[in-house]
């Protein structure tokens, strides 16, 4: 994503991270504004893909930020101990109520599939006891 990111759509020139203006940090995304060197234009560059947007076109939830609420999640983890463990790897912490968001946001899809799971494995487990209970009518057991 960010090497797609790096090169300038005016003159197609490399940009460099020698030439950031500024730097935005949403989370563990940033937003770099970057000086092309040959063309003087400015362009932003973001280090994560978006996946939702506002009406005005502005990114307002990160891939990255989820992927690390689902990692939370996943280990069985709080805030406090993602934060601890971004903060051994020198990786700036994230706010809890950005956490808190893509908690709630990848906790909705999650509880989907476990939704569409648990339907599966009931429609499985009925058919299967039909299929047993067709057997034991058909089966003639003398005794």
């Amino acid at each position: 994503m960010l090497a797609e990111e790096m090169w300038c759509p005016a003159c197609d020139a490399p940009l460099s991270f020698r030439y950031v203006e500024n730097e935005n940090v949403i989370g563990l995304a940033s937003i770099f504004r970057v000086r092309c060197h040959t063309c003087l234009l400015l362009h932003e560059v973001k280090s994560s893909k978006c996946y939702k947007k506002r009406e005005d076109g502005n990114c307002t939830q990160y891939d990255v930020n989820a992927k690390s609420a689902l990692a939370m999640i996943d280990a069985g983890i709080g805030y406090t101990h993602m934060n601890t463990i971004l903060s051994i790897l020198n990786i700036p912490i994230i706010s809890n109520t950005l956490l808190k968001r893509n908690e709630r946001y990848v906790g909705k899809s999650l509880e989907d599939l476990a939704r569409k799971s648990c339907r599966e494995a009931l429609r499985l487990e009925k058919d299967l006891m039909l299929a047993d209970m067709s057997v034991f009518r058909t089966c003639r057991c003398f005794m």
